[in-house]
């Protein structure tokens, strides 16, 4: 009798701890992922990845981006869309975010009207490939495998703790019961921590 493989489980959408964030970002720089960039960007942003992955430099105006167009997979492979699942708005830019842009700037030769972000030469953001790093970045930083959602769940985290930091026990207490929560519950946290996702290929 031939034994059934267990099912892998997928990777969680969920808050990063900062300890967490540390060992990621340390591992992800000594393996030279490239997207350690975007990462650093993701995580003071909290866009979205394909979001990200659209923006080009005459999207960004000092300390803004202008948010317009988005990263899909259609039959022909990743394209870019103009339009994104919230609409046209405009995102502020922390230093660290800032400096996530020059950082991949400098790496890559990027043209205006060309995107920041890539997956190497130029290539559009691979929601695949980008899970894949996020996958061995976690094993050798020795954490849970997170997926590309985490970034954003952890910024819109960030941001309410520092708006209602009284919220944060109870929060916290949510988190660690998240896992054990069914589909229903778990989509509705999502829904608090993201009130515009309603699943698609690169959030």
């Amino acid at each position: 009798m031939t034994r059934k493989k267990s099912p892998e489980q997928k990777p969680m959408h969920r808050c990063l701890s900062e300890n967490e964030i540390a060992l990621f970002m340390d591992a992800a720089i000594k393996q030279g992922s490239v997207y350690r960039n975007l990462y650093t960007f993701l995580l003071n942003t909290g866009l979205r990845v394909g979001e990200a992955g659209a923006i080009t430099p005459a999207d960004v105006k000092e300390d803004k981006v202008m948010i317009c167009k988005t990263v899909v997979r259609d039959g022909s492979g990743y394209v870019i869309r103009n339009c994104t699942k919230t609409g046209e708005y405009v995102a502020a830019l922390n230093a660290d975010a800032i400096a996530g842009i020059r950082a991949e700037m400098a790496r890559e030769d990027v043209c205006a009207d060309k995107p920041i972000f890539s997956s190497g030469g130029g290539k559009l953001i691979n929601a695949r490939a980008l899970l894949h790093d996020i996958t061995d970045i976690c094993k050798t930083a020795g954490i849970d495998v997170f997926s590309p959602h985490a970034f954003r769940a952890t910024f819109r985290y960030k941001e309410l703790m520092r708006k209602s930091p009284e919220w944060q026990d109870e929060f916290l207490e949510l988190a660690k019961l998240f896992k054990k929560a069914s589909a229903p519950q778990r989509a509705e946290v999502l829904a608090f921590l993201d009130p515009g996702r309603n699943g698609g290929n690169q959030s």
